[in-house]
């Protein structure tokens, strides 16, 4: 089999579906379903953890199987996985959200790849029992899958601990600027879920989305914005 380059290699702390969406990334620039079609590997297999497609995916692009196998959820049954040998139920796994954190994800987008390939979900993040990043010492955000409007949905669903850290911060004046970032982040990508204001704020008309508009119309220079925002963990792009 032709290996398929450039190399991408699996991160330590990486799951396999991160690995194979930063794949499809990198070599199609399209999304990961067509890319393991193409391939000949099933995409449910994936999901599974089924062991002859993950070799597959591993002798196509070069990749040791070590490191992928040991970060693998493999499916026992309808209500079990299994982890580097450990058996455990299927609801410690965050299957309905993607969980993330945003100074990690800032991090993988400092690098020179591009931002779909770089960024990478670490493993920790799919274990529901884990609330906060263990390097940056923040609240794991997360956003559901096929949200949908509905009265009982929460800021809190969507933006983890982080909304009502800020919200309970609302007289610190150096932070509104961070809350602004979370409008801008929540209009481009979710309005209309809630009817009520974000942060004390109606959001009546699009709202500014980027740290650099932002910090031009409040008359702050962008990188001091920038600061804030890594000072604080957060980032958007």
């Amino acid at each position: 089999m032709t290996v398929l380059s450039p190399n991408l290699p699996f991160m330590a702390d990486e799951t396999l579906l991160s690995w194979a969406a930063r794949l499809a990334a990198l070599h199609t620039g399209g999304r990961l379903i067509p890319f393991l079609n193409d391939l000949g590997i099933a995409y449910p297999a994936i999901i599974g953890g089924k062991l002859e497609e993950i070799l597959l995916l591993c002798d196509a692009t070069g990749q040791d199987p070590a490191p992928v196998l040991r970060n693998t959820m493999f499916n026992i049954d309808r209500r079990s996985f299994t982890l580097r040998g450990e058996a455990f139920a299927k609801k410690f796994i965050a299957m309905q959200s993607t969980r993330f954190c945003p100074a990690c994800l800032a991090t993988d987008s400092a690098s020179n790849s591009s931002i779909n390939a770089a960024r990478y979900s670490r493993l920790s993040w799919a274990l529901r029992p884990v609330r906060t990043c263990p390097i940056h010492h923040v609240p794991l955000m997360q956003q559901r899958a096929a949200l949908t409007r509905s009265p009982g949905l929460r800021k809190v669903d969507i933006f983890g601990m982080t909304y009502p850290w800020l919200a309970l911060r609302s007289k610190l004046t150096e932070l509104e600027l961070v809350r602004r970032v979370f409008r801008g982040h929540y209009l481009a990508t979710m309005a209309g879920l809630f009817d009520d204001p974000v942060f004390g704020q109606p959001l009546e008309s699009p709202q500014l989305s980027t740290p650099n508009k932002i910090a031009n119309s409040e008359g702050v220079d962008p990188s001091r914005l920038r600061k804030l925002l890594i000072g604080k963990r957060i980032d958007f792009h």
